[in-house]
């Protein structure tokens, strides 16, 4: 049975009134759906592309030049060809050398990294950098700055986002990112039998091995109760966490993804 199907069913069976609108929904939404979350592609960039005229289709401007900027910082990413491009790190790197290239398109002594500086398109990503940056600027402040654009400008110049990010896609490379993933094998932190009074440090351990928003894969031969608490200890930490053995393959615990 199709997924909008087996909803709408659901939907006639616990909540009626919302049956009614549950095919419209899916029908509209559908179509923003990307299946491979942690993989930054052409595909990907393409149904954020989408994404964005969604939002504009519906008014919602902040949250349009906010998907867009992030939008940026993978697309430089994706170029580049290195780096976790789900890492915080990795993203806020991105950032700096894009904000570098913006200034010295402004003519500021600014010296951007070398990877953006060769970048085919790294002129008309530089100029759009600056755009971006003070249109969403003059949102996240509420226009609270005596050079503040007034809304209709504001609403105009979010009005061109997908032309300009349709552009750049174009530009885009044929090529993957992959988002980090670590493997962490419970059975690793001790030996012999695992000792209960001694939680405290395997939690501590998967902790540090997990880091901060990557996929992460529990595995090995452990008690339950290392499991419990070790999975309870990365909700947070982790952007998906899975469960992995040779009798079930992997099973998602939780998953803390955008659309």
């Amino acid at each position: 049975m199709p997924r909008g199907l087996a909803r709408r069913t659901e939907f006639e069976q616990w909540a009626k009134p919302f049956a009614l609108l549950a095919s419209q929904i899916w029908s509209e939404l559908e179509p923003l759906a990307f299946a491979r979350l942690d993989e930054l592609s052409r595909e990907n960039l393409q149904k954020q592309l989408g994404l964005v005229e969604y939002y504009l289709r519906k008014g919602l401007l902040v949250q349009a030049v906010t998907l867009a900027r992030e939008w940026v910082v993978s697309y430089a990413l994706l170029c580049w060809g290195a780096g976790d491009w789900l890492r915080r790190a990795d993203r806020a790197e991105a950032e700096k050398a894009l904000g570098a290239a913006a200034a010295r398109a402004q003519g500021e002594n600014v010296e951007p990294p070398e990877w953006v500086a060769q970048l085919s398109c790294s002129a008309e990503l530089a100029h759009f950098w600056g755009e971006l940056s003070n249109l969403r600027n003059a949102l996240a402040h509420c226009a609270m700055s005596h050079d503040a654009p007034s809304v209709s400008t504001i609403e105009q110049n979010t009005q061109t986002l997908p032309q300009k990010l349709r552009s750049l896609l174009g530009l885009a490379p044929d090529a993957i990112l992959a988002g980090a993933r670590v493997v962490i094998d419970l059975s690793t932190f001790y030996q012999g039998t695992a000792r209960l009074d001694e939680l405290p440090y395997y939690i501590e351990r998967a902790k540090e091995l997990a880091g901060e928003g990557n996929e992460v894969v529990l595995t090995g031969q452990a008690p339950i109760w290392m499991y419990l608490a070790v999975a309870h200890a990365l909700h947070g930490k982790a952007r998906r966490l899975l469960y992995d053995s040779p009798v079930t393959g992997e099973i998602v615990i939780f998953e803390h993804t955008a659309l």
